[in-house]
């Protein structure tokens, strides 16, 4: 006998693209949490099936991704200051 096997499809988890650059740039995490909701919602739902455990609040997970979005925030200013022709206007 011959086992016929199903073809195995593996998708590959990818952090959405948040939107509303200016509202991490301004350090508003309410209403940037606010802007991106829904794709904040299906991130933590993918990640929450491989976490070890009882998962985080979502409360928790959405400032988590905000400043790490925040993080990078700083270190692509930081970088940008290293160019003489910068001019950060806030």
């Amino acid at each position: 006998m011959v086992a016929i096997l199903k073809p195995i499809t593996v998708r590959a988890l990818q952090k959405p693209a948040y939107g509303r650059w200016d509202l991490v740039r301004a350090n508003d995490m309410a209403a940037w949490i606010a802007a991106n909701r829904e794709a904040l919602l299906a991130w933590y739902n993918d990640t929450n099936q491989y976490t070890d455990g009882p998962p985080e609040p979502f409360a928790v997970f959405a400032a988590d991704q905000f400043d790490a979005e925040y993080a990078h925030f700083e270190e692509l200013r930081n970088d940008a200051k290293l160019n003489r022709h910068y001019r950060e206007e806030e």
